[in-house]
């Protein structure tokens, strides 16, 4: 196998290794020994394709801000906004973005450590704070403050901040906690129909905050998380 492709398999061991520890006992918990014990590469190697503990934490963060990806969010937006103008459309419009902000916060095909480190940064006091703000969470935050402001036409914070803490949480908690939340249930549930309910339930709850009624008695049972 040539050098280099061994430097990157390397370089790539370091990095899902670091992540992986990080997103359990977050970055300040872990020491490079740790990582490299992890990675079962020599400690040396940290320094040597990152420059040190500080390169492969900013290189962990690229890779998990890249795989998260909350862009689609603002895309989503940018391409649909004229919806919420429409009363007809509106229903449609929020079971999309409800729909993609469940999908974003747990693709399949994505390290399972990336959505737990994301939010731990975004929780924990350091440097990597505002850079999860303002790259994973603010684009969907100020997205939904547009949506509820634009349909209910109302300019109250709090009640704002009220709704999508109702809408975004219970979708957090599962991306924070993907494996430790099965220890609360019998081992029997199904995840994937438990992620869907969860779905469901959320989204009714999004559209009767906005004051589409006839959401309180639709149980969406139609509705997937398939994007069209």
């Amino acid at each position: 196998m040539a050098t280099y492709e061994v430097s990157e398999i390397t370089k790539r061991r370091l990095i899902f290794a670091a992540g992986e520890l990080f997103s359990i006992f977050g970055v300040e918990g872990v020491t490079v020994r740790d990582i490299a014990n992890r990675a079962k590469v020599k400690v040396p190697l940290i320094s040597y394709h990152f420059g040190g503990r500080d390169g492969l934490i900013d290189a962990v963060s690229d890779l998990a801000v890249e795989r998260l990806d909350c862009s689609r969010i603002t895309k989503y937006m940018d391409e649909n906004r004229a919806k919420l103008n429409v009363p007809s459309e509106r229903k449609a419009f929020i079971v999309g973005m409800v729909r993609l902000l469940f999908n974003t916060m747990r693709a399949p095909d994505r390290p399972i450590w990336v959505t737990p480190f994301v939010l731990r940064c975004a929780l924990t006091e350091g440097r990597l704070r505002e850079r999860m703000l303002r790259e994973a969470f603010r684009p969907f935050t100020n997205a939904f403050f547009e949506v509820y402001k634009t349909i209910t036409g109302s300019n109250d914070f709090i009640e704002t901040r009220c709704w999508i803490i109702r809408l975004t949480h219970p979708v957090i908690l599962q991306g924070m906690f993907p494996n430790g939340l099965k220890n609360l249930y019998d081992k029997s549930v199904d995840q994937e129909l438990l992620f869907l309910t969860l779905f469901r339930k959320t989204l009714r709850d999004a559209l009767v905050g906005l004051g589409i009624n006839d959401a309180a008695t639709d149980d969406f049972s139609d509705i997937t998380l398939d994007e069209p």
